[in-house]
């Protein structure tokens, strides 16, 4: 058995579930790779229509790149050593409705496997807290 590196249990992250138009939001994305180096990692992000990148990129290792509203970021993902990347968007201030926003991230390994990851946000959603009843 040859074991190979994998991506399968890399997230992503966002600093509010329920944003509201105009908030900047920022996203934290973990490369996980239990197994052995993966040395080819390509990782893209194009920010949906209803988000701006502001700043902030930065990653633990590897190279970053933003074009307009896409991120990229390449380099080697290694056993034990997670890779973190981060970066700031805002939300549109013309959203006047509660609406859903997905941001889809992909993640091609080098080895020929594509995972994607996607985080959803609610723009001006109303978050109520009931209350909790214990029997």
């Amino acid at each position: 058995v040859i074991l190979q590196g994998n991506l399968n249990t890399s997230d992503v992250q966002v600093s509010s579930p329920t944003p509201n138009a105009g908030e900047i939001l920022t996203y934290k994305i973990t490369l996980k790779n239990p197994n052995p180096i993966l040395e080819d990692v390509l990782l893209t992000n194009t920010l949906p229509d209803e988000l701006s990148y502001v700043g902030g990129l930065t990653a633990s290792s590897g190279d970053t790149q933003i074009d307009g509203n896409t991120i990229t970021w390449s380099g080697p993902v290694g056993p034990g050593a997670p890779v973190i990347i981060l970066y700031q968007a805002r939300v549109s201030d013309t959203i006047t409705s509660p609406q859903a926003l997905s941001n889809t991230i992909i993640i091609k390994d080098g080895l020929g496997h594509t995972i994607e990851r996607v985080v959803t946000v609610i723009i001006n959603g109303i978050v109520e807290y009931l209350p909790l009843i214990k029997h």
